[in-house]
């Protein structure tokens, strides 16, 4: 599931997609990372590139050690003497990001069965001539 980690004055917010699977997702179905309206307007997404998060959506700069998404931010919150004033803040600043980035998750968990039976069906299909 999505988290926010909180380090002085910096923020990280990491996905528990993995690079792997963000670029399944991305070839197969783009649509998987983005939310829309009932319109068809997109409103939410996330995507590779320089590290950025907004109510708009993340982009995700780099991969930790198991290679799971992340990006990092500047704290809005400087004075860190009382932590629960300061979780509460931030968790009104990230509230909208962090619920949308756990949609999108719960999208591609959804997907990867279809993404998975598709690809098999081809490899089923593809005869090689050493097959022959």
């Amino acid at each position: 599931m999505a988290q926010i980690n909180v380090t002085g004055d910096m923020i990280q917010i990491k996905t528990k997609l993995t690079e792997e699977e963000f670029k399944l997702v991305e070839y197969y179905a783009p649509d998987v990372l983005k939310l829309k309206d009932e319109k068809g307007d997109e409103y939410f997404g996330i995507n590779r590139g320089d590290a950025h998060a907004s109510k708009y959506g993340i982009s995700f700069c780099n991969t930790d050690s198991e290679g799971r998404l992340f990006m990092t931010t500047e704290n809005p919150v400087h004075d860190h003497s009382d932590p629960e004033k300061e979780k509460q803040y931030i968790s009104r600043e990230f509230a909208q990001v962090i619920n949308n980035l756990q949609v999108i998750e719960k999208q591609v968990d959804e997907k990867k069965p279809e993404i998975a039976a598709l690809e098999q069906n081809a490899e089923r299909a593809i005869r090689m001539d050493s097959e022959n």
